[in-house]
This record gives C-alpha cells, sequence and structure tokens, in this order.
C-alpha cells in the first residue's frame, strides 16, 4: 500500500507496516468477504502485511499462515489451520475499489483505465514494425562510423554528460591528438573504426590480459554530437506518432512518411 506513505524517507519505513494495518481496519466493511475465517481484523490485515512484504521483497507467496493458496474464483476466503485461501480478483478488486473510493474522497486524482495502459498482441506487431523501420530509415542515411559514434556517445556520454567538456577541454588543450581510453570496456561492442584490441601487462609479471582500446579524434567528436543531436530530434517526431496513435487508438495509420 505504498499509496499511504511515500518511503523514500527512512523516518516514515518505521511506521510501514502500522499504517498498512490502520487503512485496511479504518475499511474493514469493503473487506468483509475475506473476514470469515479471522479472529479480527487486526488478524487479517497481519497476515496481509505479511503476504504483501513476501511477495514483493522476496518473490513468493507466504504469510503468518505459512500456506497461501490462490483461488481463481469469486468466493469467501477460507483460513483452515496453516492454509489460507485467497480469491485473488475478488480481493484485489476490493483493494483497488477502496483505494479508488478514498482517493475520489479526497479529490484531485486523476484515475486512468486499465485498458489505456496495453495494447493487444496484433496492436503490438505493428507499433514494433513502425518503430522498427522508422530507426532503419534513419540510420539508412548515416554511415557505419557514425552508427559506431552514436553507440560510443551512449556508453560515454549518456549518464555522463559532464564527461563532454572533459573531453572536449582534451582537444582545447590538445588540438591534432587523439583521445585514447585504455583497457577499454570489451564488452560494449567492438567495431575497428573506432576500436582496437591490444594486450595489457595485470598485476602479475609476465601475464597478458586481452582488452580493448578506444581511440578517437576531434573531428569524430564533433560529429558524434551532431549524429547524436539528430537521433534525437528524430526520436521525438517518432514519440509524437506513436502518441498520436494511442490517442486515437489508430496503430494502422503509423506511418513513415510522417517523419
Amino acid at each position: 500500500m505504498r499509496w499511504i506513505v511515500s518511503c523514500e524517507n527512512a523516518d516514515y519505513k518505521a511506521l510501514d507496516k502500522n499504517l498498512f494495518i490502520h487503512w485496511i481496519v479504518r475499511n474493514a466493511f469493503s473487506f468483509r468477504p475475506f473476514l470469515h475465517d479471522f479472529s479480527s481484523v487486526n488478524e487479517f490485515a497481519e497476515n496481509l502485511y505479511d503476504l504483501r512484504n513476501a511477495f514483493t521483497h522476496e518473490g513468493i507467496i507466504k504469510s503468518n499462515c505459512e500456506h497461501v493458496v490462490i483461488v481463481d474464483t469469486d468466493c469467501m476466503a477460507c483460513l483452515s489451520g496453516h492454509y489460507l485461501f485467497l480469491p485473488l480478483r475478488s480481493f484485489c478488486r476490493a483493494i483497488f475499489d477502496e483505494a479508488q473510493r478514498v482517493f475520489e474522497k479526497h479529490g484531485g486524482v486523476v484515475f486512468c483505465e486499465f485498458s489505456a495502459c496495453g495494447v493487444d498482441l496484433i496492436s503490438y506487431n505493428k507499433i514494433s514494425a513502425f518503430i522498427e523501420a522508422a530507426y532503419a530509415q534513419f540510420w539508412a542515411n548515416y554511415s557505419r562510423e557514425d552508427n559506431a559514434l552514436n553507440m560510443l556517445y551512449d556508453f560515454l556520454f549518456h549518464k555522463h554528460d559532464g564527461f563532454k567538456n572533459t573531453v572536449r577541454l582534451y582537444f582545447e588543450n590538445n588540438p591534432g591528438s587523439d583521445y585514447v581510453i585504455e583497457n577499454f570496456e570489451p564488452r560494449v561492442l567492438s567495431d575497428g573504426i573506432l576500436f582496437f584490441a591490444k594486450d595489457y601487462f595485470s598485476g602479475i609479471v609476465g601475464h597478458m590480459i586481452p582488452g580493448i582500446m578506444c581511440r578517437f579524434d576531434e573531428i569524430q567528436f564533433e560529429r558524434m554530437l551532431v549524429v547524436r543531436d539528430a537521433l534525437d530530434a528524430y526520436s521525438i517526431r517518432v514519440d509524437e506518432c506513436l502518441k498520436h496513435a494511442f490517442d486515437t487508438c489508430d496503430f494502422d495509420g503509423l506511418c513513415l512518411l510522417d517523419l
């Protein structure tokens, strides 16, 4: 029930369980079909919290009841010894209906229909085919080196934008030279245009380990930025086409000519 409080703040983490149980108890009327065999609402809420933690953090289904059996039908919850039989569909419906009622009571919360969160397989195939064709159309106008430069951009600058200034400053201070990254991450890509295999001595004397050296000059660096700017602008147009398709639910209308 992460709607109750943001647990990004460590001060709230200790309250998480209490708030969860409090919310269930306060809205017990909505969960009456599931309380049949529990001695109290609190017992039901405790088991539900344990189930939530086990499923979310451990990827398993268990609670203090030891065994939780998901029932694929709209029946009443049943507690027998160490077994809790939980009708998943009706239980989830009760959870979300009550949460929506609370939000609507306080106002200011906008909901979207579940159907708006996904597409069917036929529509998805049309979308993926459009995306594949769109970017094939883009790269048809660029060279293999441009493509390699773009991949290098992703590795070097995508999450380290400030590093561009470091490289630019290097070329200002060392005109006509190459920027070299030795022992470059070999799993990224190995393209003969920019990347060269090289052996490096490890800490053990005489022991060689394989590595990759990356090297590019100032012209390639500037070209890298030009290609990336063009790709970013093109991606915006692709997204606009997809947004229009989602807004109109017309995936047959996806057209490369709109790009």
